[in-house]
């Protein structure tokens, strides 16, 4: 049989239904990423090129 402390455990291990990330919660998230990964490599298309006609040597 289970004591109060070890449902008080149970309830301390397992996450509640705040902390549970939804299926809708994941969506943003990917968009989200999405958003910042296409931004990052706008950013490094632009810097390759002012590099590229600068004549800096990246390796």
């Amino acid at each position: 049989m289970l004591t109060s402390e070890d449902v008080q455990k149970l309830i301390e291990v397992f996450a509640t239904r705040e902390e549970v990330a939804t299926k809708t919660d994941l969506e943003g998230m990917r968009e989200d990423f999405s958003d910042l990964q296409t931004s990052v490599d706008a950013y490094a298309q632009k810097a390759d090129s002012y590099f590229s006609r600068n004549g800096y040597v990246i390796s």
